[in-house]
């Protein structure tokens, strides 16, 4: 009866054994499992960091492009509000405008300086003063380039 018992005993604690190393690997997952939650939620939230920061960047970048426009522009044809530097790069470019069917007086001026080449944008009227405008549904707004070296004005429609 005793090796029986005994036998009954061992048969026992090997599958108590047993039982506890599937505990202690099911636990082991388990927290294996949550750190690598934890890890996805940091990583989440790292990456969503990054993209408010570059969003941050994004529309700094724009107010800064934005900045170099004048926001409501300037008519074409008031010549005396520009500085006088550039009254003369303006009269060329009306020059350049008026055999085009275009008139002149129809158009808001946006600078911005470059290196070798200046650019000048010419809204329409009738668009929209914000400075996220894009394209050109009218088909009447140009872009100009004059060339730095020789003033050689250059008129792009934008479509």
């Amino acid at each position: 009866m005793r090796s029986r018992f005994r036998s009954l005993l061992v048969a026992l604690s090997l599958i108590a054994s047993v039982i506890a190393i599937v505990h202690f690997y099911a636990w082991h997952e388990g927290q294996a499992f949550r750190a690598e939650q934890t890890r996805d939620r940091e990583e989440s939230a790292r990456r969503k960091e990054l993209l408010q920061r570059a969003l941050i960047e994004r529309e700094q970048y724009l107010k800064q492009a934005a900045a170099q426009y004048d926001a409501a522009g300037v008519r074409l044809t008031d010549i005396e509000r520009f500085p006088e530097e550039q009254r003369a790069t303006i009269r060329a470019v009306i020059a350049r405008l008026t055999p085009s069917d275009a008139k002149p007086d129809e158009y808001m001026v946006h600078f911005r300086q470059g290196q070798e080449v200046r650019e000048i944008h010419l809204r329409y009227e009738k668009h929209a003063t914000d400075y996220e405008w894009r394209g050109d549904a009218c088909g009447k707004c140009r872009s100009v380039e004059i060339d730095s070296k020789t003033d050689a004005v250059t008129i792009h429609g934008i479509r």
